[in-house]
């Protein structure tokens, strides 16, 4: 029976068939039934459940690369994602499945898989060929949830990486809810600056420009911190540092399907 459930196709379909060619006929009224009720089962695998909600994290572009395709090619009623802890920037809508150096590309936002251009991440990627094969359209994400980590070793999010999925999931019309900003919270614009355990300065590269900082008067900054689109980040309690994104509260959920 394995083969119809290895590999992300399974063939529940066929599994169902075999399963039922070979219930035992010495069976119980009771046992009988209750093989019908798996049969049951598994002739909804593979099938659109109603009820079913799933949803992966995704805490960086690797993750998202690995991890949405196979999300938006499993059936569900409503495919979200966890971008919690957010730990670098994340882009949904160039999610590279099928070519890692090239095109075609995934549009996570939109199901959309495309073979000509992409968008590049870096200088040396370039279009190969590639084997797979690749659907002409894929289900899109129905919700994304982001958040920053929280607890005792808990690292800092830059601001941009979550406005990022934010202007991304506004312009493809896809729920967005910013969950919490964990135990950092951003210190570029407030002046002056409270006192923290702990301040990190950085880009959202992940470049470091400061550390240490206690009001300027210890540790080490770039003056230019700024102009290089650093953040300037404070540890402190969850409460303190709420969840609003640029003065708005993201409580966006979908539709509920009925």
């Amino acid at each position: 029976m394995r083969e119809y459930f290895a590999g992300r196709r399974a063939n529940f379909g066929r599994a169902s068939e075999v399963l039922h060619e070979h219930i035992s006929h010495g069976l119980s009224e009771a046992e009988h039934q209750d093989a019908v009720d798996l049969l049951d089962l598994f002739d909804s695998m593979g099938k659109t459940l109603p009820n079913v909600w799933l949803g992966v994290s995704v805490e960086d572009q690797k993750r998202a690369d690995e991890r949405i395709p196979i999300l938006l090619d499993t059936p569900a009623a409503i495919r979200w994602i966890s971008a919690e802890p957010l730990l670098g920037p994340v882009d949904f809508r160039n999610l590279r499945r099928y070519n890692p150096k090239g095109a075609p590309w995934i549009d996570g936002l939109r199901g959309l898989v495309t073979r000509g251009a992409y968008l590049a991440r870096s200088p040396d990627e370039c279009c190969i060929s590639t084997s797979v094969t690749i659907p002409g359209e894929l289900p899109s994400l129905n919700w994304v949830v982001a958040g920053g980590e929280s607890g005792p070793n808990a690292r800092p999010m830059h601001p941009d990486w979550v406005r990022q999925l934010r202007d991304e999931c506004a312009a493809a019309g896809v729920p967005f809810l910013f969950k919490q900003w964990g135990n950092w919270t951003d210190l570029s614009d407030i002046e002056p600056k409270p006192i923290c355990a702990e301040e990190r300065i950085f880009t959202a590269r992940g470049e470091v420009v400061g550390v240490g900082v206690d009001h300027g008067r210890k540790g080490m900054v770039d003056r230019d911190w700024r102009e290089r689109g650093a953040a300037w980040m404070g540890r402190c309690s969850k409460s303190y540092a709420g969840r609003i994104l640029d003065g708005v509260e993201h409580n966006g959920f979908p539709e509920v399907r009925r």
